[in-house]
């Protein structure tokens, strides 16, 4: 059973909520909780992010273990199992877990992330890619913009 102790659910029109209580288990949380006992939904998207993690590496944290987890959380230290190489999910993992919270991924992009892609959407992305770069090559430069469109809608 796992307890993270801050579960709070943010009104719709609050972006944090300060939290007053007894952390119980730190080696989940943001580094910037620690500092400041701001609670923000960046928070959550650090917690998971090392949860996520824990379950893709088999039951080894994100950060390490426990004699240094501490420490690597607050210096942003990732220890990358040697063994783990899906680029889409380190992409997904880094983004969640940054050290800087305004530059932490939110979780509506958690959620549009390639690693949840299913395979029509991967091959979507794919061509549209490689028209892009055709085009840039051959013609008329097709705006990026719209190869956005087309690909996310």
């Amino acid at each position: 059973m796992v307890d993270f102790s801050v579960s709070r659910k943010l009104q719709p029109d609050k972006n944090e909520i300060d939290y007053s209580g007894n952390l119980s288990i730190s080696l989940w949380t943001a580094p910037e909780f620690f500092k400041s006992n701001t609670y923000t939904a960046a928070v959550d998207v650090f917690s998971a992010g090392c949860v996520f993690a824990y379950f893709l590496f088999g039951g080894k944290h994100l950060f390490g273990p426990l004699n240094v987890r501490h420490r690597n959380i607050a210096e942003g230290r990732i220890n990358w199992p040697q063994d783990f190489s899906d680029e889409t999910a380190k992409d997904l993992i880094t983004g969640m877990v940054r050290e800087d919270p305004d530059k932490r991924i939110t979780i509506k992009n958690v959620l549009a992330h390639p690693f949840f892609w299913d395979e029509e959407k991967t091959l979507k992305f794919a061509d549209a890619i490689v028209r892009l770069v055709d085009s840039q090559v051959d013609g008329p430069r097709q705006d990026l913009e719209s190869t956005k469109d087309e690909i996310f809608t």
